[in-house]
């Protein structure tokens, strides 16, 4: 199917869109120059680049010192407070595809229990941590209860409410199962301590915030969290099926987000027994079934019950731990006009072909 992206004679891309790939710089930028023969007319900026900032101070710093003029991060209070302080800056929100969660590594001793998580999950305060960091970005923004759909689609329902915060119940559920308190306070299940790593993208400032909230509540309930981060390509190498790992992958709890579309058609590939993306080595036969008929069920009602029953199934054993539906986010300079984010998983640069410079 790629056959046709490139230019035989030439070997360069075809592109039907208002830019073309000028140069690429592996881990640094991108330049994108006005594509000549664009069919929507001629474009007013001659050349965009694109860097990679992975630290959100960096980036903060360089916007505010006019190195960059426009950018669609992950949504940081830190961001919006720099914001607030330009004058000549214009930034705006909105719900988006992207959604924000804990996987646990089902091949973890201790995380391969479900009493184990669902303590966890018990244990954790998410509106906490959406009160704290996404709504003073997001006001409206609420606790993600569900992993096939976000909370403003038509179809959501909220499945994973039966572990709002409730540390009471976490210890409960942890004695109920044998557990005992151990060294530090920490309980043990079997012979098993509860200390387990979470990691995520070093130098995201609300991931490393949230993995500190969530530290705290759960040496509250008995078990300890140390926290392990890796920059983002780095991170994500670690995640993977137990197959391509060559056994037990090197995480425990995974903090990330999954770029979700307004159909959950994906939702198989990710949570589906044996399937490519399932990192959390997770099964549930039941729950694989209903989400491979709603991939082949036509009636959209009936597709989004057998997504929601899967839904139900999988939020009973808490293989991951949803928290929020993350804002868009886009930020640019008043020398710019044009840019409008778009809540889909287009980008800021959806309208590229429109924007203009004032000065």
């Amino acid at each position: 199917w790629n056959d046709g992206q490139f230019d035989p004679a030439t070997g360069e891309g075809i592109s039907a869109g208002p830019y073309v790939l000028n140069e690429w710089t592996k881990g640094q930028q991108i330049s994108l120059v006005a594509n000549e023969e664009y069919w929507d007319g001629d474009v007013a900026v001659d050349e965009i680049v694109m860097r990679y900032v992975g630290d959100t101070t960096t980036l903060s710093q360089q916007f505010r010192g006019g190195e960059i003029t426009m950018f669609d991060p992950q949504p940081q209070i830190e961001l919006v407070e720099t914001l607030d302080g330009i004058d000549t800056a214009t930034y705006e929100t909105a719900a988006g595809p992207v959604w924000e969660h804990i996987d646990f590594n089902g091949l973890v001793p201790g995380l391969d229990q479900t009493f184990v998580r669902q303590a966890i999950a018990l244990g954790i305060d998410r509106q906490t941590i959406v009160e704290s960091l996404i709504q003073p970005i997001q006001p409206e923004a609420e606790t993600l209860q569900n992993l096939v759909y976000v909370n403003n689609q038509e179809e959501y329902e909220p499945h994973y409410d039966q572990w709002d915060y409730d540390p009471d119940a976490a210890v409960a559920l942890l004695e109920e199962n044998g557990c005992t308190r151990g060294e530090g306070d920490i309980f043990e299940c079997d012979g098993t301590r509860l200390a387990f790593r979470i990691g995520t993208t070093g130098g995201n400032e609300r991931r490393e915030l949230t993995q500190q909230l969530i530290q705290d509540n759960l040496s509250q309930v008995g078990i300890e969290i140390s926290i392990e981060n890796d920059e983002g390509a780095t991170f994500f190498e670690r995640l993977d099926t137990p197959e391509n790992c060559g056994g037990v992958c090197d995480y425990d709890i995974a903090l990330f987000a999954w770029v979700g579309s307004p159909d959950p058609v994906g939702s198989a590939n990710i949570w589906g027994c044996d399937r490519p993306q399932n990192w959390t080595a997770y099964c549930n036969e039941e729950a694989t079934e209903l989400m491979d008929t709603a991939n082949q069920t036509i009636d959209e009602a009936e597709r989004a019950d057998l997504f929601n029953e899967a839904d139900a199934l999988m939020a009973e054993e808490v293989p991951i731990l949803p928290l929020f539906q993350q804002p868009q986010f886009a930020a640019w300079d008043n020398s710019i006009t044009g840019p409008e984010i778009n809540p889909t998983n287009q980008t800021i640069f959806w309208n590229s072909g429109t924007w203009a410079l004032t000065e």
